[in-house]
């Protein structure tokens, strides 16, 4: 080969080579280019923050981080947004992200300060301690670095001392510090399994070291794991008696397994505990709310501002639920104010405000914890789970089975019932009423029916769950005293199902001479709808509603006497038969024999299904009783049930003029 063709050779390798270079480079230059859909969920971002609204602005963020990992200005903008809502834990995290996306070449190295800031706040000694270090190291002579260095001497004598407390070395417990800060970033972050397996390596090595084995019990608890996390708690008790976090987390976990006895006592021990540690008092109250010790909270709340401590916002909230629960409406709402400026258990706090602002009927009550406190999410998750594989189609016997099946297989959430209905968010109470109406277990039906029939929760879901007992056949069907609007009141207990069907249907032959004299009837031609009728009795001698509808044609022709008696034939070969039952019952309250009346009436209040015509006859004979009496609320609440469903019935407007202003059904059954 020539010496020319080797240098074309040569020039063309490189040529090749120039053009691989520029490809790749054109590559990751589009793959930094900003998509159109990155840029308009930034955009988006930033409007939500500029309006102020932090928790839409995460939301999206979130998202985005989701879809684009790589993406610095993204985490850049949720940093900022974690930061204005004083969540540091998740502000920790995204600095870290940050730094280890950019690499220590491109990252300001104030970053890595507030890294440190963060991590100090949420009393990461050892990631603060790291991040220090790589300030001082690269900015040795910066503004900040006096600063710095003076915080980070004070570190490395705090963890020096803690060491020499726990026994260890430096270097071990360095290597301790180091574990424990991952466990409670994990555990701030909800990854429980990672709790678990970093606090198991740490405890291989260090088995007494209590806050490991206490922040395992929380995700144990979190991830449905309660014996665990109980047994866990009592290892803490085996080696430190009087450990007030492993006593505030057994009393919790004893009384979610439904062993409030057990749970006293260990809330007596722990309120013996006497400490300088500031967190006491909000263990000490946290326990106390599970057992509905009110007194108590108000008691540890006291003995925390004798201690100049009430900077926790926890604490503040469960003051001011306790001063709820006493009586103390005005002191609750002080106290939950000052929750929500101190931040911790703000969101608690505001909804506690918001629901006592709410007319009294619709107020849930004053609650201490949402209900994945009381039933961890993981196992509300796999009933969840559980019950979608039965289909969107499956049977009600088949959910029930399932349901039950679950109760089988966590016994403690029947135990938990009372606990969850007397103590428990909206959502804890809507869950069990939603449960124990399709399980149908009369294990939780006690204590449904003492809700059911109580002050606590909104006038609306007690109601629900009286309808679901009366339907169980635990409530006896008719009125029920009940409390609504904040007053004993009696209340119609029914769920009707109205069906266009016929009862009982005719030949095709009779329905025809049946049509024509329902029309005569109509047209207040008695001898014609006598005529008709009597030739389809001819036909069909059995049929009861020939028999009544006969003798309601003698009826309009002024034969009522006449016509009494055939109804009361009527009533007598057919005792199931609504509409003679019920003339039956308006004739008794014209005679004022309401005794009469109501035993007529009464067994048709366990009937559920009815045709519409069949549902009038016996709401306008129920009314009519009810009017005639004097029973004004129970009047008002038929008018409201039969304007629910016929509203369009012409017998209404005489009812509504008679009863005056429509009562309390007309709200709680209104059609948005």
């Amino acid at each position: 080969m020539s010496r020319r063709d080797t240098r074309h050779v040569k020039l063309e390798r490189k040529a090749r080579k120039a053009a691989k270079k520029n490809r790749r480079q054109s590559q990751r230059q589009r793959q930094w280019m900003p998509s159109s859909a990155l840029l308009s969920g930034l955009e988006e971002a930033e409007e939500l923050l500029d309006e102020g609204n932090l928790q839409d602005a995460v939301e999206v963020l979130e998202e985005l981080r989701r879809r684009y990992p790589r993406r610095v200005e993204v985490l850049q903008l949720l940093r900022e947004t974690y930061f204005r809502q004083h969540d540091m834990w998740s502000y920790q995290v995204v600095c870290q992200q940050t730094l280890d996306l950019c690499g220590d070449g491109d990252v300001d190295n104030e970053l890595w300060l507030t890294l440190g800031a963060a991590a100090l706040t949420n009393g990461q000694m050892m990631t603060a301690l790291r991040a220090f270090d790589h300030c001082l190291a690269h900015l040795p002579e910066s503004e900040p670095a006096a600063g710095v260095r003076a915080t980070r001497v004070e570190l490395d004598a705090f963890l020096h001392s803690e060491s020499a407390k726990l026994g260890v070395s430096d270097a071990e417990g360095f290597e301790l510090f180091t574990l424990h800060d991952a466990v409670n970033l994990h555990l701030h972050q909800g990854d429980y399994e990672k709790v678990c397996e970093t606090a198991e390596r740490l405890l291989v090595r260090w088995p007494t070291f209590a806050p490991a084995l206490n922040n395992r019990c929380e995700a144990l608890f979190r991830l449905g794991r309660i014996e665990r996390a109980i047994a866990d708690a009592r290892r803490v008790l085996d080696f430190d008696a009087e450990n007030f976090h492993a006593l505030a987390n057994l009393t919790r976990f004893l009384v979610l397994f439904g062993r409030s006895e057990e749970a006293a006592e260990f809330a007596g021990r722990l309120q013996a505990v006497d400490s300088d540690d500031t967190d006491l008092f909000a263990k000490r109250a946290e326990a106390l709310s599970f057992l509905g010790n009110w007194t108590g909270v108000l008691e540890t709340f006291d003995q925390a501002q004798r201690h100049g401590d009430v900077s926790d916002g926890l604490l503040c909230h469960l003051a001011g639920v306790a001063a709820a629960n006493v009586g103390q409406a005005d002191v609750a709402c002080k106290h939950w104010k000052r929750a929500i400026k101190l931040r911790s258990a703000g969101s608690w706090a505001q909804e506690n405000l918001d629901d006592l602002k709410l007319p009294i009927g619709k107020q849930n009550g004053p609650w201490a914890f949402p209900i994945e406190y009381w039933i961890p999410e993981a196992v509300i998750g796999r009933l969840v789970v559980d019950l979608e594989r039965s289909g969107p189609q499956a049977k009600d016997a088949a959910v029930r089975r399932r349901v039950r099946a679950f109760f089988e297989t966590h016994p403690y959430l029947g135990r938990l019932v009372p606990q969850l209905l007397e103590f428990g968010d909206s959502a804890a109470r809507e869950f069990v009423v939603r449960i124990a109406s399709q399980a149908g277990l009369p294990s939780i039906y006690a204590a449904v029916r003492k809700f059911a029939l109580g002050r606590r929760g909104s006038d609306q879901l007690r109601l629900q769950a009286a309808i679901m007992l009366e339907q169980a056949g635990e409530l006896p069907p008719g009125e029920m005293r009940m409390w609504q609007d904040g007053e004993p009141r009696d209340l119609l207990l029914a769920a009707y199902e109205i069906t266009p069907e016929p009862t009982d249907p005719l030949p095709k032959d009779v329905e025809q001479l049946a049509d024509r004299a329902r029309a005569a009837l109509q047209d207040r031609d008695g001898p014609l709808a006598e005529s008709l009728l009597a030739e389809a009795l001819r036909l069909h001698p059995h049929h009861p509603g020939l028999a009544y509808n006969r003798a309601m044609a003698v009826a309009i022709q002024g034969r009522e006497e006449e016509a009494l008696t055939l109804v009361r034939e009527v009533h007598a070969r057919h005792p199931d038969y609504l509409f003679a039952r019920v003339k039956l019952a308006e004739d008794a309250v014209n005679s004022r024999d309401f005794d009469a009346a109501k035993s007529l009436l009464d067994p048709l209040m366990s009937r559920r299904r009815f045709h519409y015509s069949e549902f009038g006859a016996f709401c306008n004979a129920q009314i009519s009783l009810l009017s005639a009496q004097g029973k004004t609320e129970a009047t008002r609440s038929w008018l409201d049930i039969w304007r629910r469903i016929q509203p369009d019935d012409p017998r209404l407007e005489m009812w509504e003029r008679r009863a005056g202003k429509r009562g309390l059904f007309a709200s709680l059954f209104r059609r948005d």
